[in-house]
């Protein structure tokens, strides 16, 4: 085998290990990982061929690993972590229970749809554009009866046909389709449903570009969910990865325990990092990763996915984010081929994760989101103690869903 720096050596068998603390268990899922950081990762000082790359997988898989005064090579690990984990598909909720009887949207030219108008449809938190759509597929533009009246003086017809929505700190809410609804008697402001659906039509439209503010605000809410960011310089062909690591994260002044990393290229265009930390935050809110703590107080139930399976289910989530906020992105042509492939979404894919994953990283584009409606605050006891000391406040708003 080539010959490397013992440093290098030290530092690639802790990430070989951390892929299997992430969720990386079976050699096939585990080896893609470590390629695809190895192939980033060479440049002119390593110059090493594809078969130095083999034998240095090879080699880390062999090599032992220290936990807590237990000595294990990185493959016994992998096989200790598969084993504690038994396989247990997602219980499908409601939504996802309505999206099995009615399968043309597990067809992938009824799936675009979903996507294109959730994407676009940028009143409504991502989850509500989903189940909206899924309730009346031609729905074109909806409101609650009370922002109906208050927007164009408007009311919902006698035989208006309510469609379910999730409240915020709430259960339910209900809207109404633009067809459902008629001017108010007597009213001198109402708008016709052509003048209300042409006001609305613009506001679609892709820039390309990011905001700094938002890819600012999507960064500072890392921290939030005990995630650090850190930036290396590697081929431009390595967007970002998220890896489970310990590590420290500052909230508002407050140095607490992360246990996340993203490592994002610093050659990337801002545009181009704001959609990988959107992907890599897919795979968070989808989890793909295993959560930081075991038994009754986990975090979350980690989804055992294929590699494939959660690139796919991370691709849709940054695809959403990046077209609701007009940033130009690759992914439809990634995910066009694998629609393209069946006719159908893969196997396995929980939509329903997607849209609420879609909807958490769009809640951390939020400026003024308060870290105690956030993963790290309602987990971490240490935490929630010294945030509450420093800025204490009487009413604390749930939002999270775990």
């Amino acid at each position: 085998m080539t010959n490397l720096s013992e440093k290098f050596l030290s530092n690639l068998i802790q990430r070989g290990y951390n892929y299997v603390d992430s969720g990386f268990c079976v050699w096939a899922d585990w080896k893609q990982e470590m390629s695809l950081f190895l192939h980033a990762s060479n440049n002119d000082l390593l110059d090493l061929s594809e078969t130095d790359i083999n034998d240095i997988i090879q080699f880390v898989w062999n090599q032992s690993y220290t936990i807590e005064k237990k000595v294990k090579k990185i493959s016994e690990w992998a096989f200790v972590k598969n084993q504690e984990t038994k396989y247990q598909k997602e219980m499908r909720n409601s939504i996802d229970r309505l999206f099995k009887a009615i399968e043309n949207y597990r067809k992938s030219e009824f799936f675009e749809e979903l996507l294109k108008f959730s994407a676009q449809f940028k009143l409504l938190a991502p989850y509500n554009a989903m189940m909206v759509k899924t309730q009346m597929p031609s729905a074109r533009y909806v409101l609650t009866a009370a922002n109906w009246e208050k927007k164009y003086d408007r009311k919902p017809k006698r035989n208006a046909r309510p469609l379910v929505i999730l409240r915020k700190y709430g259960p339910v809410d209900y809207v109404f389709e633009i067809g459902d609804t008629e001017p108010i008697e007597k009213s001198l402001f109402a708008m016709s449903e052509e003048q209300i659906l042409e006001l609305i039509a613009d506001p679609y439209s892709t820039t390309g570009k990011i905001d700094r503010k938002d890819y600012h605000a999507l960064v500072q809410s890392l921290s939030y969910y005990g995630i650090a960011l850190e930036k290396f310089r590697v081929a431009s062909s390595f967007g970002a990865q998220i890896l489970k690591t310990p590590c420290k994260v500052n909230i508002k002044g407050i140095e607490a325990k992360g246990h996340y990393v993203i490592s994002i290229n610093d050659k990337s265009s801002l545009g181009t990092a704001f959609a990988s930390i959107c992907h890599e935050l897919g795979h968070f809110f989808c989890y793909h990763l295993t959560a930081p703590k075991k038994g009754k107080d986990d975090w979350w139930t980690w989804r055992r996915l294929s590699w494939e399976q959660k690139e796919f289910e991370a691709e849709i989530v940054s695809f959403i984010i990046c077209e609701r906020y007009g940033v130009g992105n690759r992914s439809w042509e990634y995910l066009s081929q694998v629609l393209g492939k069946t006719g159908s979404i893969p196997e396995g894919i929980s939509i329903d994760r997607i849209f609420k994953a879609a909807n958490e990283v769009e809640r951390m584009l939020n400026e003024d989101l308060d870290p105690r409606t956030c993963l790290l605050y309602f987990n971490d006891k240490d935490f929630k103690k010294r945030y509450d000391m420093a800025y204490p406040k009487n009413e604390i708003p749930i939002d999270f869903e775990k």
